[in-house]
């Protein structure tokens, strides 16, 4: 697939070959930047991320100790959006991420931030971005050093819905998000203010049901409104969408 001008694409022959491009990305990116301090990074969920983590678990294990060491001391992990539902509901986010994830034991040592999800939305929304704040200061808005997205075929990522203001609470840096017919469940998410202060935003997309969001992605007629993707900006951030050819073909 050819590249755009404001976003990397990272196309994989087949899905095996997507997480292998996507930990290579990974273990540079870890490398790159783990001389200067913890390194922050906010997970996201979903179907594609789960087969993307488990590549990212298998090829962790077998790395390099200094690898390891930079993803299992030395990074700070966080979510851009949750589902409301006990950790131990199949439909959490945190609990996808420590199933396939977080079990191996190069995390032992890791520091994990789940967001919390009991009480009132708007009152776990508001802890949660003091939670980020009091462990990424130093700038105006709390800067990731990376942040993973999904895509859902209907074009949204985090929590942020085609059809609703997207802009909602912008300055809150999280916000609550009520749940619908098509999303379920009461959430938290990342704003685009937030998601655009980080230093990289990747895209984690796998499977041909994707393919039209990624076409209208890479197209970028529409509004955020219809394709909430879009609010991740280019001009702000480093995008890079890792994909296979099923979600790429006709992209």
């Amino acid at each position: 697939m050819p590249s755009t001008p404001s976003i990397q694409w990272v196309c994989g022959s087949s899905p095996e070959h997507a997480r292998q491009l996507f930990w290579q990305s990974l273990a540079q990116w870890a490398r790159q930047n783990s001389g200067h301090g913890p390194l922050s990074l906010a997970l996201t969920a979903g179907s594609s991320a789960r087969r993307y983590y488990q590549g990212w678990r298998r090829e962790l294990e077998a790395a390099p100790p200094d690898i390891r060491a930079a993803f299992g001391e030395n990074t700070l992990y966080f979510w851009s959006d949750e589902r409301l539902v006990p950790y131990a509901d199949p439909d959490s986010n945190y609990g996808m991420a420590r199933e396939v994830l977080f079990s191996s034991p190069v995390f032992s040592s890791a520091s994990i931030f789940p967001a919390p999800v009991a009480g009132p939305p708007v009152d776990c929304a508001r802890a949660y971005a003091q939670t980020i704040r009091r462990s990424l200061s130093g700038a105006p808005v709390p800067r990731f050093d990376l942040i993973l997205l999904g895509l859902g075929p209907d074009g949204h990522t985090a929590s942020l819905f085609p059809g609703t203001d997207i802009y909602a609470e912008d300055d809150a840096w999280v916000r609550a998000v009520s749940g619908a017919a098509d999303h379920p469940h009461d959430r938290l998410s990342f704003t685009p203010s937030l998601l655009n202060a980080a230093r990289e935003v990747w895209f984690l997309v796998l499977g041909g049901e994707k393919r039209d969001a990624v076409a209208r992605l890479r197209a970028r007629r529409h509004s955020p409104r219809e394709l909430p993707a879009l609010v991740v900006d280019p001009a702000r951030t480093a995008v890079t969408c890792f994909l296979d050819a099923a979600a790429a073909e006709n992209g």
